[in-house]
């Protein structure tokens, strides 16, 4: 039996064999379990997005920029490196670590830097719309992902059932060929 994706819910041919119905059944079970993974991967989108939402809020709410200024060259290896510089935290402190600066920057240079709410230097906080990319990629990943797998079912059993004769008389007849 040839069908697509749920195009029937029992063989049509009045000399369907039992295989025929348990590949309709299949068929129908692998429509359903796409269908129902679309909401799922849906609430699945929904509940990274309210997680990376709430982790951007917190860093943009302790998260600030300040201006820092190098201590020393910064070295010629890579394009970004650590360099030793000092700056002044939102409280007015004097504060020294490393922070990134380009390559071949030199000693004195000021340069854009974050703090964190220890004013340690950190990277800037992420972009509130990042959130939205990241949970429709895994929203549609994640459904494609499961129709793929359901898909790669459909062939393999339209692969296993198409080596599975149809009727007796359709078997090799290896052992019983006439010798005229």
């Amino acid at each position: 039996m040839n069908t697509t994706w749920g195009a029937s819910a029992r063989p049509r041919s009045p000399g369907a064999r039992g295989l025929d119905w348990l590949e309709a059944a299949v068929l129908r079970a692998l429509t359903l379990v796409v269908l129902l993974s679309a909401p799922a991967a849906v609430l699945v989108g929904l509940e990274f997005h309210a997680e990376r939402s709430a982790a951007i809020a917190h860093q943009i709410a302790t998260r600030y920029p300040a201006t820092a200024v190098l201590l020393a060259d910064a070295s010629a290896a890579g394009t970004a490196v650590e360099t030793p510089a000092s700056w002044v935290t939102a409280g007015g402190l004097a504060r020294e670590g490393t922070v990134l600066a380009a390559q071949r920057t030199p000693a004195g240079t000021r340069v854009p830097i974050w703090l964190d709410e220890h004013d340690d230097p950190v990277t800037p906080p992420e972009a509130p719309s990042n959130a939205v990319v990241a949970a429709v990629a895994i929203t549609v990943l994640g459904w494609l992902g499961v129709v793929g797998l359901c898909g790669l079912c459909r062939l393999l059993l339209a692969d296993s059932l198409a080596k599975v004769p149809r009727r007796r008389e359709e078997r090799p007849h290896s052992r019983h060929r006439s010798r005229h």
